[in-house]
């Protein structure tokens, strides 16, 4: 097949040099261009900065910091919910030269001590509420905890994150360039224990100006925000997409389906993100008659769902998305100009971006045909510089010279990419390769399922069998019996779950992702419990309405 690539069609630079290219220089030119206009509004209590506000007291924080003892080069973590703090610490951070480390807020034990550890992180930014937690585990190379709010622990190693503010406004006097290493950011970890990308200033700068440019950003755009900022999606991209365009961003604490259609509508948003989860537990919502009263033109949906063209029309806005990944870049985009005739499709790749799509020993597949993802970027600078401290896995992931996203998917005949599924999801069952993903969009089709995992068991036989965890829809009934007769008129006998259970939540990643790896566990250590097709044996003339 062809090969696709854009590399030759380079990312807009948006008229800055790579030497322009730091996160302290590129925010105090945007505030000087964009001054007294809003920049961030906080929604959860009403504050509101400007740009001015924004670079002013970044400054404050970022002198305070040195005057504690941070110096450039040294790894701090911020432990925070969303806030204009957790903002204003990345910010002053890059302008003194230190590497931030964003750690998920619900990070706790192992997990933390193993982010804490693996990053060599000697300080910490974090929320009062959240310190606690900090303090249980064995951290050797932590010397000082910074915290926002009152804390009831007389521990020596905490200070005021407040007491930071109160030092000068002026720029710090700190040689920072593009090429310095500006933060690490963890991936989920859903797997193993999780890796930390390495990204410098000008990664940070260009992955901003890719989402500003790929999606079409404007200076008078408001980008409601309410992922965690802990992650590339929130912060790396929409945050630093909105500072390049000169727009505004309207933060929420976190994502929250009561709150979520009344936040878009006080702030004005014109554009937003959100991935599966959050986007299933929105359409599952009664239909109101104001459901389109939104100022949005357009919102980024990733995965783009089945019923893509349904939510165009029920809320009154443009569905658009992309492929992308912490550990290497937004690879591909389906924007406003792209046809609805591909709108399901994650669309084609983004300038200075290659894409392939191939067999297991790296050789291309046929158009329309499954294989792994792969990529190479022509951005110098524009991508992760591969894991920390873990050469043997960033070798690994640049095999032959391609970056092995261990994704699915398949281009057509114009290019588009249509992802199918992460690799480690798909099942083998007596030789038969089964895409999780399948069996999951079968089971949405029941009109009493809200939710479906669908994930791969060991069998008496040495492969798997399959296992579907389903989410009913409030007040709906179901029985395990009636869903696999469904499936059984619905998909290939071998797809059809061996295994069933009902739950009322699933286990999440701070991104709203289902943590299968967890379902898998319990599942595992409960097997006995679930509903088990070889000795139920439903009737396969069952039937539902």
């Amino acid at each position: 097949m062809k090969n696709i690539s854009l590399s030759k069609v380079r990312m807009s630079n948006w008229g800055f040099d790579y030497s322009d290219m730091t996160i302290g220089n590129m925010f105090r030119k945007q505030s000087e261009i964009y001054g007294n206009r809003e920049f961030l509004h906080f929604l959860e209590d009403g504050r509101r900065y400007s740009w001015k506000d924004m670079d002013r007291l970044s400054n404050c924080l970022a002198n305070g910091l040195v005057k504690a003892g941070v110096a450039a080069g040294e790894h701090v973590a911020v432990v925070m919910t969303n806030c204009p703090e957790q903002i204003l610490s990345y910010l002053a951070l890059g302008k003194i030269g230190a590497v931030a480390v964003p750690i998920n807020s619900s990070a706790r034990g192992k997990v933390l001590s193993h982010q804490l550890n693996y990053s060599d992180s000697k300080w910490v930014i974090a929320e009062s509420l959240l310190v606690d937690r900090i303090l249980e585990v064995d951290a050797p190379l932590l010397q000082k905890i910074f915290v926002l709010g009152d804390s009831t622990n007389s521990e020596a190693r905490l200070d005021s994150f407040l007491a930071l503010l109160d030092s000068p406004d002026s720029e710090p006097d700190v040689v920072v360039k593009f090429s310095d290493l500006a933060m690490l950011m963890f991936t989920s970890g859903t797997t193993g224990p999780s890796k930390a990308n390495m990204y410098v200033h000008a990664t940070v700068v260009q992955m901003g100006m890719s989402t500003a440019e790929t999606y079409g950003y404007r200076f008078d755009d408001v980008l409601y925000v309410a992922l965690p900022l802990n992650h590339v999606n929130a912060y790396v991209c929409t945050t630093w997409g909105s500072i390049i365009a000169g727009a505004s961003v309207a933060l929420s604490r976190k994502f929250s389906v009561s709150r979520y259609w009344s936040e878009i509508r006080s702030s004005n948003a014109t554009g937003t993100h959100m991935l599966s989860s959050m986007v299933n537990m929105l359409w599952n919502q009664p239909v109101a008659i104001t459901d389109a009263d939104n100022a949005l033109r357009f919102m980024v949906l990733t995965p783009m769902p089945s019923f893509a063209l349904k939510w165009e029309k029920r809320f009154g806005v443009r569905v658009i998305m992309s492929y992308g990944l912490s550990d290497y870049a937004m690879a591909t985009s389906f924007n406003m100009l792209d046809p609805v005739s591909k709108l399901g499709s994650a669309g084609r790749p983004r300038p200075g971006i290659e894409l392939r799509v191939v067999d297991a020993q790296d050789l291309d597949v046929p158009e329309n045909e499954s294989g792994e993802i792969v990529l190479r970027s022509n951005n110098p600078w524009g991508i992760s510089m591969g894991y920390y401290k873990n050469p043997e896995a960033t070798a690994a992931a640049t095999r032959n010279l391609w970056w092995h996203t261990g994704d699915y998917g398949y281009l057509d005949e114009d290019g588009y990419l249509f992802f199918i599924e992460r690799k480690k999801e798909a099942i083998r069952r007596r030789g038969e390769n089964i895409s999780a993903f399948e069996v999951e969009s079968v089971l949405l089709d029941l009109p009493q399922v809200a939710e479906a995992a669908v994930f791969g068991l060991p069998s008496e036989l040495g492969d798997e069998e399959v296992c579907a965890a389903i989410q009913l829809i409030d007040g709906a009934k179901l029985n395990a019996a009636d869903l696999v007769a469904y499936c059984m008129e619905h998909m290939a006998i071998y797809m059809v779950p061996r295994y069933v259970q009902f739950l009322t939540q699933f286990p999440r990643t701070d991104t709203y992702k289902i943590q299968k790896e967890e379902l898998r566990r319990k599942a595992m250590e409960s097997l006995s419990s679930l509903w088990d097709r070889e000795i139920m044996s439903p009737s396969r003339s069952s039937s539902l309405t």
